[in-house]
C-alpha cells in the first residue's frame, strides 16, 4: 500500500513499534478457556507478538470452536468481569460481605463466612444499592428454586439472605453486561471503527494499557445536545434543560500545524491535477513531486501558469 494512502493508526505502527491497530484485535483481545478444569487465559492482542501469530492464537482457541463453545468462552469472560466488578463494588463500600448462618435444634450451621473473599457470590450484603430491586430479585430467586416452601424458619431465612446476595451479584452481572455493550456500541456506531484511534501498550505485562484517551477528545461532542433541538416534542415539557459539554482537551507536544498545511496543499495540488489533466489515477498513486515534475515537463507556460493559479484558488 502507498504511504499516502495509509490511515494513522490502522495502517501504521504506534510509537513503541507494535503492529497497526487495523491488524490486531482491539474488542477481543483475551479469551478464558477451561483446560482440563482450570480456567486460562489467552493473550490475543500481546504487543510482543506478531498479529498473525495472535490471528492464529484467536482461531485456535475462540473461531475454530463450536457455537456453544464459544458461548461457554464468553460466559467464562463476562464471569471473570462480574468477579472484578464485585471487588470493586467492594472497594469503593457498595456492598460488603456477611455471615450467613442459620441455627437449629441448637446447632449453628454456617454457610458462607463473611471473611471468605473468593470468587462466592453466595455472601454478600448491600451498603448502599436499592433495596426494592435486591427484594424482588430475592423473592424471584426463592420462588424459582422452591426455596420458599423450606419449613424450617430459621432456614429459609438464612436461604433468602442467600438469595438478596445472588440478587446483587446479578444487579452487577447486569451493569457490567451493558456496560460493555454501551461502550461497544458508543465506539462503532459514534466515534468509528476503534482501530483508527492510538492504543496505548503495557510492554511489560503484554496488554493494553489504554485504548480510550484517544476517543475522550470526542465525547464532548458526542453527548452534547446542541442549542438547536427539537421543538414540541410528544410528551415533554415546553421547557427542558439542554446540556454543552465541553471537549475534553488532550495537549499535543508536535508541531502540528505545518503538517496540515502540508496535508491540505498536497490535497489541492492532487485534486487540482486531476480536474484539469481528467487523469485521476495518477493524482492520487503518485507523489506530489511527480505531479509537480509532469507540469512543469509537459504543460505550456500559460497552461502551468493556469494550474498553478488553480492550485492557489483551491488552498
Amino acid at each position: 500500500m502507498k504511504e499516502n494512502a495509509k490511515i494513522k493508526n490502522y495502517h501504521t505502527k504506534n510509537k513503541s513499534g507494535v503492529e497497526p491497530n487495523g491488524t490486531r484485535f482491539l474488542a477481543l483481545t483475551q479469551v478464558i478457556v477451561n483446560e482440563n478444569g482450570k480456567f486460562v487465559v489467552k493473550n490475543l492482542n500481546d504487543p510482543n507478538e506478531s498479529s498473525v501469530n495472535m490471528l492464529k492464537e484467536a482461531y485456535k482457541y475462540f473461531f475454530s470452536k463450536s457455537l456453544e463453545e464459544q458461548r461457554d468462552i464468553m460466559t467464562y469472560i463476562l464471569n471473570a468481569r462480574r468477579a472484578d466488578a464485585v471487588r470493586f463494588a467492594e472497594q469503593i463500600g457498595l456492598i460488603e460481605r456477611k455471615e450467613i448462618a442459620f441455627t437449629a435444634n441448637g446447632n449453628t450451621k454456617v454457610l458462607y463466612k463473611d471473611t471468605d473473599k473468593s470468587n462466592t457470590l453466595f455472601n454478600l450484603d448491600s451498603k448502599h444499592l436499592n433495596m426494592d430491586q435486591v427484594d424482588a430479585l430475592a423473592d424471584q430467586f426463592m420462588v424459582q428454586q422452591g426455596w420458599d416452601k423450606i419449613k424450617h424458619y430459621a432456614e429459609r431465612t438464612a436461604t433468602r439472605e442467600m438469595c438478596k446476595s445472588m440478587a446483587i451479584a446479578a444487579i452487577l452481572q447486569d451493569v457490567t453486561t451493558r456496560s460493555i455493550m454501551c461502550g461497544e456500541e458508543m465506539k462503532r456506531c459514534f466515534c468509528g471503527n476503534p482501530a483508527f484511534f492510538k492504543v496505548e501498550y503495557d510492554m511489560e505485562h503484554r496488554v493494553i494499557k489504554d485504548s480510550t484517551f484517544d476517543l475522550q477528545k470526542r465525547i464532548g461532542g458526542l453527548i452534547s445536545t446542541g442549542d438547536d433541538n427539537a421543538q414540541n416534542l410528544y410528551g415533554m415539557s415546553e421547557e427542558y434543560v439542554c446540556a454543552e459539554c465541553q471537549d475534553y482537551k488532550i495537549a499535543s507536544d508536535s508541531d502540528i500545524a505545518p503538517r496540515l498545511e502540508k496535508m491540505f496543499k498536497d490535497s489541492a495540488v492532487r485534486e487540482t491535477y486531476a480536474i484539469i489533466t481528467n487523469d485521476w489515477k495518477n493524482a492520487y498513486e503518485k507523489d506530489v513531486e511527480w505531479i509537480y515534475e509532469d507540469i512543469e515537463t509537459t504543460f505550456s507556460k500559460d497552461e502551468k501558469l493556469r494550474i498553478e493559479n488553480a492550485i492557489k484558488n483551491a488552498k
